[in-house]
């Protein structure tokens, strides 16, 4: 990924911008591989995971999966569906909940 020069997209860039006061980075782009499996931010001192999934490209199945196979390697993950950010103050409820506990 990092060959191919992957860069944060336009949801990933506002996501990072709410996030990054909780210490999350942006690591999709191959920064970060967990069991070859790239997750889009990390906070590595609280061992979790933020993924930003858009809805014409990631399944729930596919969101349970990745949830189950972090949590498998002690990360807690916390999945965003891309529709989301259109709320911005029920999104930011969430990631405090999801931060705080």
């Amino acid at each position: 990924m990092i060959a191919r020069n992957i860069v944060p997209n336009k949801s990933e860039i506002k996501l990072g911008k709410m996030i990054s006061k909780f210490g999350f980075k942006f690591v999709g782009d191959g920064q970060i591989l967990i069991l070859k499996k790239s997750p889009d931010f990390i906070n590595k001192k609280q061992k979790k995971i933020i993924e930003l999934f858009g809805e014409p490209f990631h399944t729930k199945e596919e969101a349970r999966k990745r949830i189950s196979l972090f949590t498998k390697q002690g990360f807690k993950t916390l999945i965003i569906w891309s529709k989301e950010l259109s709320n911005k103050t029920k999104l930011q409820k969430r990631l405090i909940d999801f931060y705080e506990n």
